[in-house]
């Protein structure tokens, strides 16, 4: 029931009954039109053609001819009134106009002088032309349509006939028996087009159901399929910290977060152990459900390392979550590359200071005169191909200045292009953070969302956005 490359339309739904059902009503309903068209067409005309019997006619022979076209009008329309009460066959609307026409001009034909049976010969043709463009029928009632008249020619030839066969023919008779095998011809390569025209338009709708019926199954399944990250969403949001205990523990802060869809593979982690408090921005392989599948195993290792050993400084931290991160993707052996970039901190609480190890994201000190040191990260990122002469994560320790402000971004920010396909850049970024360090958190928060909408404009977001900073002066005392 398809359309080969060809072109051929196949015809095997007419196996269908359904098919065949809706051919036989199409075939109806467009032969219904055409034909009643055909008879009132014939019904208006058709007495106007007195005036040709008018110009040619002998004068004995008016008043005959005038009362026959009357009587074929006459017929003709009580077949359109009843077929408005009754709707009959369609067939039953073409009949009257073909043989009772068909009949008339036969025997004008026959009683004519010579000279004048050429214009009678014209109307057969006109007859039979208008026919095959309007009717619609079996080729069977053509084919009886052809030897009603022949037969009727012939009849009223022998009956009251005044020429002979010769002169029939050399006067339009054989113009005559060409129409009419063109008239079957053509009634039939009518009937064939529009039989391929259904074919064409019933495969063309059980094409548009079947991708009425496929889309209904993928809008079902994308629907399951969003549910299904929606709910991942609570989950992965149920691993992001508290923000009351985050405000508890640092006072306000600064987090841009925003994930490119509905998870994200951007997050951010905390903990607190005694005077300890930890936290982290990650950027995980990936953005979406696969870098939220990541990020969820990047915070319980986190949360294992800290609660459940007796590691305090970053460094150790990455170092194991590294070593963990590639046992449990069993990346020794197989070619999984999956990994997270990190920035982890520790701040004592007592001593006021500050301990940092960071894998590919590195941290920002701005000092309360607006002087930014930047501590780099380590090349290598947890999990993943190994970085050349690598060992271990460097652990950085120092003591901040009273009114300093840290910042930790994944590469979500500085990434984004604007529609001049530039990047806000990683300098700019930097470049911002002490800016805005001067405001208070939320003021600086705004800041940089503002910022970055503005650069963005109507241009996709590229990546997941995770940008967080920390006024150490809020960060809560022993």
């Amino acid at each position: 029931m398809d359309i080969s490359s060809t072109g051929e339309i196949h015809k095997d739904i007419f196996k269908d009954s359904n098919a065949n059902k809706m051919w036989w009503e199409e075939k109806i309903k467009q032969a219904t039109w055409y034909n009643r068209l055909g008879l009132w067409i014939a019904l208006i005309l058709y007495p106007l053609w007195s005036l040709l019997d008018y110009m040619l006619a002998p004068d004995e022979l008016l008043y005959s001819f005038f009362y026959a076209r009357c009587f074929c009008a006459f017929i003709m329309l009580l077949f359109a009134l009843v077929h408005l009460k009754f709707k009959f066959h369609p067939d039953f609307l073409a009949y009257p106009v073909v043989l009772t026409i068909s009949a008339d001009i036969a025997y004008k034909t026959n009683v004519v002088p010579t000279a004048m049976i050429t214009p009678y010969m014209i109307q057969y043709c006109t007859l039979f032309v208008c026919s095959a463009m309007l009717h619609i029928w079996r080729i069977k009632n053509s084919v009886f349509t052809v030897i009603y008249t022949v037969v009727v020619m012939i009849v009223l030839k022998e009956l009251v006939g005044q020429h002979s066969y010769s002169e029939l023919l050399s006067n339009g008779g054989l113009i005559i028996i060409t129409v009419l095998i063109v008239y079957v011809g053509l009634i039939e390569t009518r009937l064939a087009l529009m039989k391929k025209a259904f074919v064409a338009s019933y495969n063309m709708n059980l094409a548009l159901e079947e991708v009425s019926n496929k889309n209904a199954i993928i809008e079902k399944k994308n629907l399951q399929i969003i549910d299904s990250i929606n709910y991942g969403k609570r989950i992965q949001n149920a691993f992001l910290p508290n923000s009351k205990e985050l405000v508890k523990a640092i006072g306000e802060h600064l987090i841009f977060y925003r994930p490119k869809n509905v998870v994200s593979g951007d997050f951010y982690w905390f903990a607190e152990k005694e005077n300890k408090i930890f936290f982290a921005v990650a950027d995980c392989t990936g953005h979406g459900v696969p870098g939220a599948f990541m990020s969820i195993i990047g915070a319980s290792l986190l949360n294992q390392l800290v609660h459940e050993s007796e590691l305090e400084k970053p460094a150790q931290i990455l170092d194991n979550l590294r070593k963990n991160v590639k046992k449990l993707l069993k990346q020794e052996s197989n070619d999984v590359r999956d990994g997270m970039e990190i920035g982890l901190i520790c701040f004592d609480t007592d001593t006021r200071e500050l301990q940092y190890s960071g894998a590919r994201i590195s941290l920002w000190l701005v000092d309360s005169n607006g002087r930014v040191t930047e501590i780099e990260a380590d090349r290598q990122a947890i999990g993943g191909l190994d970085h050349p002469n690598f060992e271990k994560y460097i652990n950085h320790k120092f003591k901040p200045e009273q009114g300093s402000v840290i910042f930790m971004s994944s590469d979500g920010y500085p990434d984004q292009f604007n529609f001049d396909n530039k990047k806000i850049g990683r300098k700019k970024t930097k470049e911002l953070c002490v800016e805005f360090s001067k405001l208070n958190p939320k003021e600086a928060q705004n800041e940089l969302i503002n910022h970055f909408d503005k650069w963005k404009g109507d241009y996709d977001q590229i990546d997941d956005i995770l940008l967080a900073g920390i006024w150490l002066d809020q960060v809560r005392t022993s």
